[in-house]
């Protein structure tokens, strides 16, 4: 190739990588001016998110401020994992209407004190996809909230539910999710078992490592909280 013809390819190329990298910088701008737009809607919602959790909560008296325990802790320890804070007011919002699907469960189930029966159970256990659907159809929290609260009783080792995933297959909003859930109920007095002490919770949760919890994340709660619990 002539000196020439070199030249006016390098030209073609030099003019054709300002224009991508000018056209990228446009696209940039305008994601990041959609991004800002949406958390700003979320945080005008965010009351509206509240009443709501509120409002499903306000049917079970004992479980009162549970899906906001839920949160408060979920944030605390995402925070300690270094999330960044846009994934960490997700999570948020997960953890406060996690249990969301619950306004389908009759009273009869919720209110029950003994053992379900595995009718009852499997009745309960639809209340994880129906949430998932109802924050679908809100439209406003996307797909990685949904799947947080679809799979937030999903097991480490297959054997939650509703869909028996394993492992890393289980999304990590979900796995802490699981983990803070199981020790709010452990830490407040239900209607069929006293509450249990916080030290006592951690050892437990560390224990269900590899089995009900995800195991580097059960160790990480333990180190999170091990001097002061989440309410502290």
């Amino acid at each position: 190739m002539t000196t020439e013809k070199t030249k006016k390819l390098e030209k073609i190329i030099g003019n054709f990588s300002r224009e991508l990298i000018s056209t990228w910088r446009e696209l940039e701008g305008e994601l990041d001016t959609a991004n800002s737009e949406l958390n700003q809607a979320r945080g005008d919602l965010f009351p509206a998110v509240l009443a709501f959790a509120d409002l499903l909560e306000g049917r079970d008296i004992v479980t009162f401020g549970h899906s906001k325990r839920v949160a408060r802790a979920s944030v605390r320890f995402a925070e300690f994992l270094k999330w960044p804070i846009p994934r960490v007011r997700l999570l948020n919002f997960a953890a406060l209407l996690h249990d969301i699907g619950k306004i389908i469960i009759p009273d009869s189930i919720l209110h029950k004190e003994g053992k379900f029966t595995p009718l009852e159970f499997e009745t309960m256990k639809l209340h994880s996809s129906t949430g998932s659907r109802i924050i679908s159809r809100l439209g406003f929290l996307g797909s990685e909230v949904e799947e947080w609260i679809l799979h937030h009783h999903e097991r480490y080792n297959g054997e939650g539910y509703p869909d028996g995933l394993t492992g890393e297959n289980i999304p990590i909003g979900a796995r802490i999710l699981c983990i803070v859930d199981s020790y709010d109920a452990m830490t407040t007095s239900r209607r069929y078992r006293q509450k249990i002490e916080h030290w006592v919770a951690l050892e437990e949760i560390a224990k269900c490592g590899g089995k009900q919890f995800d195991p580097n994340l059960a160790n990480a709660f333990q180190e999170a909280f091990q001097l002061s619990p989440p309410e502290s």
